[in-house]
């Protein structure tokens, strides 16, 4: 059977918040003495389920950072449960599948799991895929703080600038027009919705980037954004980008491939998905 390579010994960490969706409560409780054995201090189980729907509440609820999941669940299998969360909401956890069917595997990967432990568990095969689990977890969270990092270091250079900037033309709070964000010190900050260039999802969060000033973190999932963003004219071209058509170009070329071209110059490629959204908005600009 195909394994991943071994991933190397991980430092000290704060505990890993994990959950085991299982339908057999002796593989369950087995997986939890491997855990307790090898990996005390560094994971914690949050919760377990055995089905496909209580599997998915649980998830949404407890929101952890890796799950340990078997494939043939009482009412479906895991794929099914992966489905109901949706890619942005899988795009925040970690899988490791714990399973005895090998005819699964490339499903698996494309769901994201990074390791595939066989049952019965064997400790070595055990160990090496749940620190594989963990690596993936760890850097998951060192991206989303680098992040919040580069945010703040914006926002204490912005301030710094205030004193000689211009002042920015008031907005009316109680305006459609205007959109909210929570920035990374917790505080909401309205803007025009017409001055935001494009809105880009990175897992729990939104960059809502503008024609001046610098990209927004919003603690919100671009989800939230979407209704009213395509209220006022912009335009889906990807699971993870949104863009304002008056700032951006959609350019289709020779092989019915459309690119958006972002004012920072950036360029995404229009998700098949999106493609036919994306192409009428071309047509109904051509003068």
């Amino acid at each position: 059977m195909f394994k991943f390579p071994a991933s190397p010994s991980v430092v000290s960490h704060d505990p890993v918040r994990a959950v085991i969706v299982e339908d057999s409560p002796r593989v369950r409780e087995t997986v939890k003495i491997y855990l307790d054995r090898h990996f005390a201090g560094r994971i914690v189980v949050i919760g377990e389920a055995d089905d496909v729907e209580n599997s998915a509440e649980l998830i949404l609820r407890l929101r952890p950072q890796l799950l340990l999941l078997d494939i043939e669940l009482l009412t479906g299998t895991c794929f099914d449960m992966l489905d109901i969360l949706g890619e942005e909401m899988r795009s925040t956890f970690t899988i490791v599948m714990i399973t005895q069917f090998d005819k699964y595997l490339k499903q698996a990967l494309r769901y994201g799991v990074v390791d595939y432990v066989d049952k019965p568990i064997i400790t070595q095969t055990f160990v090496e895929g749940i620190e594989r689990g963990i690596k993936k977890v760890l850097e998951r969270e060192a991206i989303e703080q680098r992040l919040w990092d580069k945010v703040r270091a914006q926002q204490v250079e912005e301030e710094s600038l205030s004193s000689s900037a211009v002042e920015p033309e008031p907005i009316d709070h109680d305006d459609p027009a205007t959109i909210s964000a929570r920035n990374a010190n917790g505080q909401i900050e309205i803007m025009s919705i017409q001055h935001i260039t494009h809105c880009l999802a990175s897992g729990n969060y939104t960059f809502l980037h503008r024609l001046r000033g610098q990209a927004i973190m919003d603690a919100r999932k671009i989800k939230r954004h979407e209704e009213k963003l395509l209220e006022h004219g912009f335009v889906r071209i990807s699971r993870g980008v949104i863009i304002n058509p008056a700032h951006c170009r959609l350019v289709r070329d020779a092989y019915n491939e459309v690119t958006a071209l972002l004012p920072d110059g950036s360029r995404y490629r229009v998700e098949a998905a999106y493609i036919e959204k994306a192409t009428a908005y071309i047509q109904a600009s051509k003068p």
